[in-house]
């Protein structure tokens, strides 16, 4: 998981500039938005839910919070830590359905400058 700075490949395209929103929506969002909101992430939601449909599962792979546990968890942290080791460079990438991962549910590509340190 990269928790660094996600920017888009081209700040010109809408895809790649929505492409890093939701890949900082899936890396941030996932441990934040429950302990902050309740819940995950409605792109995680969305997303993990429908390809989990395309690929064939009975529902989403993505747990569900109940009612209570969303009422639990929201707004249950008083101080949240965040390291960020690099930055990297966002595109739009539509994976093939067959791929069950973290990394598929993106729909992402991750890229970094060779110029940069690292």
């Amino acid at each position: 998981m990269n928790t660094g700075q996600n920017g888009p490949l081209n700040p010109e395209n809408p895809e790649d500039v929505a492409a890093a929103a939701r890949r900082m929506e899936f890396d941030l969002g996932w441990f934040a938005d429950p302990v902050y909101f309740g819940n995950y992430p409605q792109t995680m939601i969305d997303k993990i839910g429908e390809k989990s449909e395309a690929q064939g599962f009975p529902e989403s792979r993505l747990p569900v919070f109940t009612a209570e546990e969303q009422e639990i968890l929201a707004g249950s942290s008083d101080f949240f830590g965040l390291n960020a080791y690099t930055s990297t460079y966002v595109t739009n990438y539509v994976n093939d359905i067959d791929c069950v991962s973290f990394e598929c549910d993106t729909d992402t590509q991750l890229s970094s400058d060779p110029s940069w340190y690292g």
